[in-house]
């Protein structure tokens, strides 16, 4: 089974971020300033999928899930699963009271 890590993003990863993102009409937006905005899930050191997550209160913010296609449908399952939960809890962590989403 694929070990899935789920962090905040590094300014640095904001690349790979928009490589995710190449088949988003925004796809060539600066992803040089990514923290701490979004997140990444991470699986044997790679970046395969990024979310943001805008922490605000009460209505906190999850938006434009990005899913490596080359994941095998399950894989993909268990990176969403993971990286969505993970941004819930930040979220909660942040003082937010509901989730308002747009993925």
């Amino acid at each position: 089974m694929m070990k899935v890590e789920v962090r905040f993003a590094k300014d640095e990863e904001g690349a790979r971020i928009g490589e995710l993102a190449a088949a988003c009409p925004w796809a060539s937006c600066d992803w040089s300033r990514v923290e701490p905005y979004w997140l990444v899930a991470t699986a044997d050191d790679e970046i395969v999928a990024a979310i943001q997550a805008l922490v605000a209160v009460p209505i906190g913010r999850i938006d434009f899930l990005l899913v490596d296609p080359e994941l095998s449908h399950r894989n993909r399952a268990r990176v969403v699963k993971r990286i969505t939960d993970y941004a819930v809890a930040v979220l909660s962590a942040g003082g937010a009271q509901y989730v308002a989403s747009a993925i």
